[in-house]
């Protein structure tokens, strides 16, 4: 399969994946709270987030931590 063909699958699959998402995050929201569904959405990403750059996070010092949390 050449590049382009991949890339346009992908492209595709992309689209087909958002636009799906509309129509369960409308389902979502009649039966909940937009915070209450922000919040649990945002929960998800952030654990799913730390267990994919775990390797990463382990190699922080306490100093990294805080040096990046006190910047404005």
């Amino acid at each position: 399969m050449n590049e382009r063909l991949e890339a346009n699958l992908a492209l595709v699959l992309a689209s087909v994946i958002w636009g799906g998402t509309f129509v369960v995050v409308r389902q979502a929201l009649a039966g909940t709270s937009p915070l209450l569904f922000l919040a649990a959405r945002f929960t998800i990403a952030a654990v799913l987030l730390a267990i994919v750059s775990k390797p990463e996070l382990t190699n922080l010092s306490e100093r990294q931590v805080f040096q990046a949390s006190s910047c404005s």
